[in-house]
């Protein structure tokens, strides 16, 4: 199980770590890997454990070590928040209804915790994607959805949540990956959703829905490696809308851009493919 921190104590490493669950050091929480850096997280100072196990590593260097809030890290508020037809709902508290009745009400419930990673449902890309699928889900339900860059699993809910039977999960990041599963736990949709460790680019199987909410340099990489014209729906966010439409060009044609929405500068697409 995953838990909440008050507060995270994190060492900046350059290099390549080939295993990070391989660090024995009492404490340790996780690599989150920002190539070509690695951020570990530990529960308490590890000064002198840290440049121990760094003498024993081959072609790593500590470059940065800090502290911070847990909440600053995940820039989130312990409350449950709504974007369209969603209540976001920190954990599974003990006094609410189980995830097992997919409605209450008006509202669809995600049970989140947010753990070491992004993806409670207030940044604008995240917020943008659930918007998209509040708006696609009105007119269609797709039958299979993947999520390419999962996080805390929040969008591949949130599809399982309003009907489609089979989502595919992806992360290269092992934290997010550990956080994702927790989550589909929590929510009771361990039938419906599979949380896979890799690089979902590389390993696209088709599907109706593709869900894809990264930055700039990965939507490059998935419109050089996938025409997007062979999924039904695509929701892609996670650009500035400046960017985004220098990078416009990039599309293939044939798409048709379905729903658009702009969040403190942040831009959410629905895009229709040609099948």
């Amino acid at each position: 199980m995953v838990h909440q921190y008050e507060k995270l104590y994190i060492y900046e490493v350059k290099g390549f770590i080939k295993d990070c669950r391989s660090i024995r050091i009492e404490g340790y929480l996780g690599n989150w890997p920002e190539p070509p850096y690695n951020y570990l997280f530990f529960l308490h100072p590890v000064n002198q454990e840290i440049e121990r196990w760094l003498s024993s590593q081959d072609k790593l260097e500590l470059t940065n070590k800090f502290s911070i809030d847990y909440n600053d890290w995940q820039q989130v508020v312990r409350r449950k928040h709504k974007v369209g037809r969603f209540l976001v709902v920190p954990g599974l508290p003990e006094n609410e209804e189980t995830p097992n009745s997919i409605e209450h009400g008006d509202y669809v419930y995600l049970y989140i915790t947010p753990c070491l990673v992004f993806g409670s449902g207030l940044h604008p890309t995240t917020s943008g994607c659930l918007a998209a699928i509040d708006f696609l889900y009105s007119v269609e339900v797709p039958s299979t959805a993947i999520d390419v860059g999962t996080g805390t699993g929040i969008l591949a809910v949130a599809c399982a949540k309003c009907g489609t039977e089979k989502v595919i999960a992806y992360d290269i990041n092992p934290l997010a990956v550990e956080c994702a599963k927790d989550n589909v736990r929590r929510n009771d949709l361990e039938n419906r959703i599979k949380v896979i460790e890799g690089d979902g680019i590389s390993n696209l199987e088709r599907s109706e829905l593709l869900c894809f909410n990264l930055d700039e340099s990965s939507f490059r990489r998935l419109i050089e490696h996938v025409d997007l014209r062979e999924f039904r729906w695509s929701i892609i966010s996670g650009m500035m809308e400046k960017r985004f439409e220098q990078l416009s060009h990039l599309l293939p044609p044939g798409i048709k851009i379905w729903w658009k929405q702009v969040n403190k500068g942040w831009l959410t697409l629905c895009i229709q493919g040609e099948k």
